[in-house]
């Protein structure tokens, strides 16, 4: 039976508390870090985010059909002023003024056409406008929201950065004060195969790691053991201290 000072043994329990602080830590961490309510408000805002892009483009498209759409009424207006002019000099033949009352005649139905299409054209406008308004309002809300968690996620991982320093401090000091590299590599072994736990301290006739109880058999070769004595639970194998 491996043998170890008790003060070292004792001072394991020190550094599994240590331990078992920092593992809680980098938990917590973790957690904070993959958070559900985070995650959903960053899809959330990114949702938005597209639907306002999307929005933004339909206005684009719609402004730039308007402009074509002036354009060609313009065009048009332009075209029959100059034709109604040259009509009203009266220059030209019978056969060239009545192509040219003709000309206005159809263009001004063109016109027309063109106009009913720029109103619609205006009206997609003033509609893709409104839908930008709502998804700009929307985007800010979501992005607001997620600025809120993630502010208070990132000040808790710095709170927790602090905490870990300190336990990682605590730590050291502790197994400075353990001078047995023996001891600390077969604490640290279990540690790694029994859920961070590798050291308990004996509680009654319980494990404090598995908190099962021992046999009598067990329990009795356990207090009849050397004081420097490094003993196993028979249960669960992580190392037992005896107070």
């Amino acid at each position: 039976m491996p043998t170890a000072r008790p003060d070292h043994q004792r001072r394991l329990l020190d550094l599994q508390a240590r331990d078992t602080a920092i593992d809680r830590i980098r938990h917590q961490a973790g957690a904070l870090r993959s958070d559900p309510e985070i995650a959903a408000a960053q899809e959330r805002s990114t949702q938005a985010t597209a639907r306002r892009d999307e929005a933004q483009t339909e206005v684009n498209a719609a402004e730039e059909a308007l402009a074509a759409a002036e354009a060609a009424v313009e065009q048009v207006a332009t075209r029959i002023q100059r034709n109604q002019q040259r009509l009203d000099t009266g220059t030209g033949s019978s056969k060239d003024l009545t192509a040219l009352q003709h000309e206005i005649v159809t263009l001004s139905a063109r016109r027309s056409d063109l106009e009913d299409a720029e109103l619609a054209v205006m009206e997609r406008v003033e509609s893709a406008q409104a839908a930008l308004d709502e998804t700009t309002a929307a985007t800010s809300e979501a992005t607001t929201a997620l600025g809120a968690l993630t502010e208070v996620r990132d000040a808790r991982l710095r709170e927790l950065s602090g905490e870990f320093d300190r336990e990682k401090v605590a730590r050291a000091e502790v197994l400075t004060g353990i001078d047995d590299a023996a001891l600390v590599a077969t604490y640290e072994k279990l540690r790694s195969s029994h859920d961070g736990v590798g050291v308990a301290p004996l509680q009654g006739s319980r494990c404090g790691g598995c908190m099962l109880e021992l046999n009598p058999k067990d329990l009795a070769a356990i207090r009849a053991a050397a004081d420097d004595a490094v003993v196993r639970c028979e249960e669960c194998g992580r190392i037992l201290v005896r107070s």
